[in-house]
């Protein structure tokens, strides 16, 4: 059945309207009459003469293809990938490709210490907030150099149908993924049931503690505490001067920090569960752990949403030994080491790129970067 993909319309009165169903694959603006089209239209759209051989569209360089993209590349692509995908020639450049993907982090075949994995997302919402993905590779890549020996790896949506295969024998699984349908814990799946029944380490952080309405009985099952979609962030600066003996503790210093943070957390009545990080304000648990009686050990984190906030070195080491501990590893009475953080690490393997008026020196005062 034909339809039609490209219209012009002549309103009553001299008014002109195109429609375009294309576009949905960037590299098609390659093809200089595919552009030349839609060039075409809005010209005589706005009421101007269109050139006889139509709006000059010549060959596209492949970093004129590249450049604005609201994305990076995702992790594991390629530049032949790219290539690949686009379905027409490009104009010879000498200018080196402007591409770079996320990073990508896996298991090391040559270690053969503790394995903890991220299941995460991969798109946020806007550019610093949400971003599971850089986050988890920020975090995995600072736990294998602090800890010699572990290996970690981290997957990202849509995660490949043998992810189960590759999950088997890890010591934790660090769950930091979307909200509602897209978060493992909320599916409740067979293979994810199982493997939390092996007994392995669990923590949970941000959106994947917020289940679907109706669901999130493994998250509460298995964390000891959810919140229900939507998820509502509240963002405030928190003081955390008091901790309590826990490993999970160790090493920090009294700090603040600017973040945003789960509301409208449930929580089940168990005396398993503990809260290690306490909103002094509200008496709110921030970040908890709950011990099974099967000596499971579980982690829930309610901040997350500013990711430049982990620039914030006692608050990083914090997430740090609670991934160590969910995993059973040795905590040394300074906590797990971790160095400061400058701008440009936390740049690093965001989903999206940022907008051009971000005020960068603003941004960094307000999270406490040093430039």
């Amino acid at each position: 059945e034909s339809q039609h993909v490209a219209w012009a319309f002549e309103r009553d009165g001299g008014g002109r309207g195109f429609g375009f169903t294309g576009a949905h694959d960037h590299w098609s603006w390659a093809d200089v009459n595919y552009r030349k089209l839609v060039l075409n239209a809005i010209v005589w759209t706005a009421g101007a003469e269109v050139p006889q051989q139509g709006v000059p569209a010549g060959p596209l360089t492949l970093n004129q293809l590249l450049a604005n993209q609201d994305d990076n590349p995702k992790p594991g692509t390629t530049l032949e990938d790219v290539l690949k995908a686009i379905p027409a020639p490009l104009a010879q450049s000498a200018e080196e490709p402007r591409f770079e993907p996320l990073t990508s982090l896996g298991w090391d075949a040559d270690k053969t210490g503790p394995r903890i994995a991220f299941l995460t997302g991969l798109r946020n919402s806007a550019y610093g907030t949400l971003e599971s993905y850089a986050g988890s590779v920020l975090l995995g890549r600072e736990l294998e150099g602090a800890v010699p020996g572990v290996d970690v790896a981290v997957f990202a949506r849509p995660y490949a149908n043998d992810l189960y295969v590759q999950l088997k024998g890890v010591s934790a699984v660090v769950i930091n993924t979307d909200e509602g349908p897209p978060n493992p814990l909320d599916k409740a799946t067979k293979p994810l049931a199982e493997l939390i029944d092996s007994g392995i380490g669990i923590v949970a952080l941000t959106s994947s503690l917020v289940a679907s309405p109706g669901k999130g009985d493994l998250i509460l099952q298995t964390v000891g505490g959810r919140a229900e979609a939507p998820a509502m962030f509240d963002e405030r600066r928190i003081r955390f001067a008091e901790f309590t003996d826990h490993p999970i503790c160790r090493g920090l210093a009294p700090f603040d920090v600017v973040d945003g943070w789960l509301a409208k957390l449930q929580f089940v009545e168990s005396d398993g569960i503990r809260p290690l990080l306490r909103d002094p304000l509200r008496n709110e648990p921030l970040l908890w752990v709950k011990e099974h009686a099967s000596g499971q050990r579980a982690v829930g984190f309610a901040g997350g949403f500013h990711h430049f906030a982990l620039a914030n070195t006692n608050y990083r080491r914090c997430l740090l030994n609670a991934l160590a501990w969910a995993a059973k590893l040795e905590i040394s009475e300074r906590g797990i080491a971790t160095d400061a953080l400058s701008l440009e690490d936390l740049q690093r393997d965001q989903s999206h790129r940022p907008p051009g008026n971000l005020d960068w020196d603003r941004l960094a005062e307000r999270f406490g970067i040093a430039r």
